[in-house]
């Protein structure tokens, strides 16, 4: 048996994360859900300070939430030399958002998202890592 990857889908909007789990679990991908940032942070544990290696095998994340971002996720994984693949989703994707998630080596995806595209890009990444 294959094994799954584990995925870690970071999103405020609760009915949207609802979707997006959903749609990525028909993928026979493990996901576990966050409900902001501060919970994802949470969920990758103490590993981010110590720099240790991570539960998860990549990250979906929204970038724009009440109080931290995804964007500073991301960037803490980066600091600490993690290179899973990360997703970020935004609705509100300027060319400055864009400039930092490709700074951090993630990956920017528009809102209104397409769920197929989605799907084969978190694939995709996971396939070349």
């Amino acid at each position: 048996m294959t094994q799954r990857h584990r995925v870690l889908l970071v999103e405020d909007d609760r009915d949207l994360r609802v979707l997006l789990a959903r749609h990525l679990r028909q993928s026979r991908l493990d996901i576990v859900e966050a409900r902001d940032a501060e919970d994802a942070l949470t969920r990758l544990g103490e590993a981010i300070c110590q720099c240790g290696t991570s539960k998860f095998d990549a990250m979906i994340s929204d970038v724009r939430m009440p109080g931290v971002t995804g964007l500073y996720v991301a960037a803490e994984l980066r600091r600490c030399a993690w290179n899973m693949p990360i997703v970020l989703i935004t609705a509100f994707g300027s060319e400055a958002t864009h400039a930092e998630a490709a700074r951090l080596d993630a990956t920017m995806l528009d809102k209104p998202l397409d769920l197929d595209h989605l799907t084969a890009t978190v694939e995709r990444l996971l396939a070349a890592g």
